[in-house]
């Protein structure tokens, strides 16, 4: 079994100051609208409309496939979420789904990596259960008060448990994983997680040598990143998602942009990523392992 953490890092910020390119683009998004909306304002990239009710319904694409990649609801303020929210990936797969009622999640909604669950009041209550496209449980996570808390399960294919344990405050606090190769589980896991290699961060100590490698990325992004003209010249804001592994050598694969705004913007970020220095990998069990990371990159002009 591999053995891959999902991580997600602070939220880079890319800003600066540019004149927007004012260009028409009504009638571009027409054909998502519903019956009862009415096209207020079209972009490059988003398209706000209203319903006959006065609620407004906020959409944004990724441009170049006219992909819907975010949909808000809003009440009459326009401002406040109201009514049904979803988010896609660039190539359309739903990464989120639910409704808000006055800024906040309630009721059933979907998340990618957990399933289906309950919030309550913007706090998610409960089990959350993620299955596999035949309907079978993948995994089944306890949460009280938006934190997991309880044991958690997690199931391959077949219906065998290959992961199981236990979460205090969103923290492991056990966990038996099972080893493919001897069929044992071991009781307790004590992870480290892979870091950009820096020469700013050998003389600390695990703990802050952690602190102290994320800033280092993201200071490298930072520095390295470009805001592409075209996004620029358009008016493109907003975040871009994107995922990679650290290989259990510290090599860094499978680079892969959940969210990329426009084409400029996942090109962009992808050769960034492409460009990272060395890293250091995980660690669970004293052996190295396979690492997902998720990091956000917010685009903003002023």
């Amino acid at each position: 079994m591999k053995n891959i953490i999902f991580c997600i890092i602070s939220l880079v910020i890319v800003q600066v100051s540019f004149a927007q390119k004012k260009t028409p683009f009504k009638g571009k998004y027409e054909h998502f609208l519903e019956k009862d909306e009415k096209e207020e304002i079209t972009q490059y990239h988003t398209m706000l409309s209203k319903k006959k009710d006065g609620s407004y319904v906020f959409r944004q694409f990724f441009p170049e496939t006219m992909t819907l990649t975010e949909m808000i609801t809003y009440g009459k303020d326009k401002k406040t979420k109201n009514g049904l929210y979803r988010r896609n990936s660039d190539d359309g797969k739903l990464q989120r789904e639910g409704q808000y009622i006055n800024e906040k999640e309630n009721g059933e909604w979907y998340v990618s990596r957990l399933g289906k669950g309950q919030y309550i009041d913007g706090k998610k209550e409960g089990e959350w259960i993620e299955t596999y496209p035949n309907g079978q449980i993948l995994s089944i996570f306890s949460f009280i008060n938006d934190k997991m808390e309880g044991s958690f399960i997690k199931y391959d294919s077949l219906g065998n448990i290959m992961n199981e344990g236990i979460y205090r405050a969103d923290t492991i606090f056990s966990q038996s994983v099972i080893n493919e190769k001897t069929k044992e589980r071991p009781i307790k896991n004590v992870e480290i997680m892979p870091m950009m290699i820096s020469p700013s961060c050998t003389q600390v100590d695990m703990d802050e040598k952690k602190k102290c490698s994320d800033l280092a990325m993201l200071n490298y992004i930072y520095r390295t990143l470009i805001y592409p003209e075209d996004a620029r010249e358009y008016g493109v804001e907003g975040s871009a998602i994107v995922q990679f592994t650290v290989e259990k050598d510290g090599s860094i694969v499978e680079i892969n942009m959940i969210r990329g705004l426009c084409q400029s913007i996942k090109d962009e970020v992808t050769q960034v990523i492409k460009s990272f220095p060395k890293w250091s990998p995980g660690y669970q069990d004293g052996q190295p392992v396979r690492v997902l990371y998720t990091l956000p990159v917010k685009f903003k002009l002023e």
